[in-house]
Parts: C-alpha cells; sequence; structure tokens
C-alpha cells in the first residue's frame, strides 16, 4: 500500500540535514518514539514521522548523533522529535 506521506518525506530528505546543514540526504522513515505517540507494542502513526538519513537515524557518532543511537546527543543538538515534527509539516504544507 501507498503512503503519500512517506513519499512527501522522501521527496523532502532528512530534516536534520535539511534545517542544520542546508543539504539534502536520502532518509529512512522514524516514527517518533515515546510514549505520547506509541501505544504499547506498537509504532507511531503514520503522521507521526520524520525523515531522517542513516546517520541521524541509526548510525550516528558523537559528532553526528541518531535518534536511536544517541537520543540524549541528538535532542541537545537538533531538539526534540515534536520540533522536528512540526519543521517537518510545516516543510511538506510549504511544497504544496
Amino acid at each position: 500500500m501507498k503512503n503519500k506521506r512517506f513519499d512527501q518525506l522522501a521527496r523532502l530528505g532528512c530534516v536534520v540535514c535539511r534545517v542544520y546543514y542546508k543539504t539534502w540526504s536520502e532518509p529512512h522513515i522514524h516514527h517518533l518514539l515515546g510514549i505520547k505517540y506509541r501505544a504499547m507494542g506498537k509504532k507511531a502513526n503514520n503522521s507521526d514521522t520524520i525523515p531522517l538519513c542513516p546517520t541521524h537515524h541509526q548510525y550516528g557518532n558523537d559528532e553526528h548523533p541518531s535518534v536511536h543511537g544517541q537520543p540524549w546527543l541528538f535532542l541537545n543538538k537538533f531538539g526534540t522529535q515534536k520540533e522536528l515534527l512540526d519543521m517537518t509539516n510545516k516543510m511538506l504544507e510549504e511544497m504544496r
């Protein structure tokens, strides 16, 4: 089943690379983490997703932290997932 939001996120590219480094990177789709976004044992809704490149999604390091690998570094450097979701949704609106 094709997901329109995921197609739009793929075209947008990694939100962190776009906002903080002014570049485009092919993204993975990240479902937001935390009790607010997930039910027990389930992923967040597809509307609670942001595009993150492999580095910022899973394979980061201390200089370029990932949301999964270095969550506190990621938060301190790039802001909350909610802030990134709001930025993403605003950019998607501007693309329409």
